[in-house]
């Protein structure tokens, strides 16, 4: 498994705003697939996504939630 994320652009339509991410417009938005997901900053989406697998995901999630 890598452990580097792969920048790929997705289809904007797949990419949604967290519903924890305020009013502020400092935020991410998320797109998810079969084979894992990816972010892209709000204000720069031509800047890409980084793509995580799966297991990936997993991992940065319960990092950010327990603050690893």
């Amino acid at each position: 498994m890598s452990t580097r994320a792969s920048v790929r652009l997705l289809p904007s339509p797949g990419f949604r705003e967290p519903p924890r991410s305020g009013t502020s417009g400092d935020c991410i938005e998320a797109a998810t697939a079969l084979e894992g997901s990816a972010v892209r900053d709000a204000w720069h989406r031509e800047a890409g996504a980084p793509f995580f697998g799966r297991a990936e995901w997993v991992a940065l999630l319960v990092g950010v939630r327990f603050e690893r």
